[in-house]
């Protein structure tokens, strides 16, 4: 979560096992999980990109077993509205920065070197469906204006 968080390619490839199989379902329509290393990798690779890795991920349920971890909270994701229009989505300003905001459970396998072997993850709203802009007050200090 770091990773991904900070945009470290490298550091969030570091934790995934040869052969991910990511697993997405809730938002739309059956799953549209990337499979496979090159996938996952473009994947990943195409989200910081993006520039949205400013998230945050309320866990409110945390459950460690031998061979998963299993969360469930609230994701937050700010996206660029620039990224948002090249995508498809209806935005009142490119310039402007848009809360994704979703009830999410996430299961994560390991294999025994302790490598993500994937993830799946279930959604309950389509968080895209529900953009709002943020205000320059509500936005992370990295993306704040300054005076």
């Amino acid at each position: 979560m770091r990773a991904e968080a900070a945009g470290d390619l490298d550091g969030l490839l570091a934790t995934l096992a040869p052969d991910p199989q990511y697993h997405q379902w809730g938002a739309v329509p059956g799953d549209a999980g990337p499979k496979g290393w090159d996938a996952v990798q473009a994947f990943y690779r195409d989200f910081i990109a993006s520039g949205a890795t400013n998230l945050e991920y309320d866990v409110e349920r945390l459950v460690v077993d031998e061979d998963c971890i299993a969360t469930d909270g609230v994701m937050r994701i700010v996206y660029p509205g620039r990224v948002l229009a090249a995508r498809g989505q209806t935005v009142e300003s490119p310039d402007a920065y848009y809360l994704y905001e979703t009830r999410m459970g996430v299961f994560y396998p390991y294999d025994a070197a302790g490598r993500m072997v994937g993830e799946d993850t279930y959604v309950a709203t389509d968080g895209f469906a529900r953009l709002r802009v943020l205000a320059a007050d509500e936005l992370p200090p990295a993306l704040a204006p300054t005076a």
